[in-house]
């Protein structure tokens, strides 16, 4: 329930930082570069989200020997973290948006929150990094065939009296 409500969440909290940034972007002509850099990942980690939702929500494509490599705390603390980050996304993107045409001082705004926002930035791509990988875990077939050749190695190695 704990997972469902997180990933929930931060699909809901990447949509609304996506649509600032849109807005922002689509409206300013030469929009700081940053503010496209942050748009790419969250666009990025939006998509990561709807794919554990359809795994471990609905149950796509999820094997319960694959679900049982995964630590639910571990996905827990990824997606709890990942929360986090997306509230300090969402204030300081609050705090230095421009109200209306975009001037000299929110350009300043911007330039000053600018390695703040790059902080937040690499922290979005750890947890899209460990959520790619838990994903990865859970639906990559290579488990299954790992599994199915060591039983075929197994089954044609003679035994040797052990």
């Amino acid at each position: 329930m704990e997972v469902a409500a997180s990933v929930v969440g931060l699909f809901m909290a990447a949509g609304k930082v996506a649509s600032v940034l849109q807005e922002l972007l689509s409206s300013v002509k030469n929009a700081p570069a940053i503010a496209k850099q942050i748009n790419d990942e969250v666009i990025h980690f939006r998509y990561i989200i709807l794919k554990i939702e359809e795994t471990v929500i609905e149950g796509r494509n999820l094997d319960s020997k694959r679900a049982a490599m995964i630590d639910v705390n571990h996905l827990c603390a990824a997606l709890t973290a990942a929360v986090s980050t997306f509230s300090e996304l969402e204030n300081e993107l609050d705090r230095i948006k421009a109200r209306g045409k975009m001037d000299l001082w929110d350009r300043v705004k911007w330039m000053r929150a600018e390695k703040n926002l790059l902080n937040i930035s690499l922290r979005l791509n750890r947890h899209q990094t460990s959520l790619t990988l838990i994903f990865t875990i859970l639906t990559s077939p290579l488990l299954g065939r790992c599994q199915a050749r060591s039983a075929l190695v197994a089954s044609l190695t003679p035994n040797r009296g052990l």
